[in-house]
């Protein structure tokens, strides 16, 4: 068992993966303030915990063209292993700070519109909690419907949420 956090890399050759998602820029640390702490001695050996939050320049600025990139193409890669072997943790916080015109938790949307078909057609693990008032939360949990006839069960609290997802491993 291991935490890796973006841009790191490791060999994921039959790991099993807890994939943190969930909005990053804007939104509160609530990986590695809250979900990795009390993660981190309740996974199994064989789990690697992986989050796209990093830990070397949260308050650093825009990012450049090429670490947006990098970014992008380390959450598909491991958003894609974990599918393949492991659990998908959505937890969607308010946002924290104001967002300057861009529409919060945007690629966060995109992931979810993803779990949604990967569940429906290819047996997706994945639990969703969300904190109350998070925008855009009703047309999410439709499209759960839309794509995989139901939408999983709704989570209130980041602990409630771990605690399925751990239920899932």
């Amino acid at each position: 068992m291991g935490v890796l956090c973006c841009p790191d890399r490791t060999d994921l050759t039959n790991k099993k993966l807890l994939f943190l998602a969930g909005p990053n820029r804007f939104a509160p640390s609530w990986r590695f303030a809250e979900a990795v702490p009390y993660l981190v001695s309740r996974v199994p050996d064989d789990v690697l915990i992986c989050s796209p939050e990093r830990r070397d320049d949260r308050d650093a600025g825009p990012y450049s063209d090429t670490k947006k990139l990098e970014q992008m193409d380390w959450e598909r890669d491991h958003l894609l292993a974990a599918a393949r072997a492991g659990v998908w943790l959505f937890w969607l916080p308010l946002r924290e700070s104001e967002t300057y015109g861009h529409n919060y938790g945007q690629r966060t949307g995109h992931e979810l519109a993803l779990s949604a078909t990967l569940r429906a057609t290819a047996g997706l693990k994945m639990v969703i909690g969300a904190e109350d008032g998070y925008p855009g939360l009703a047309s999410t949990l439709h499209t759960y419907e839309w794509f995989a006839d139901s939408a999983p069960p709704l989570h209130s609290s980041l602990i409630e949420t771990c605690n399925a997802a751990l239920a899932l491993l």
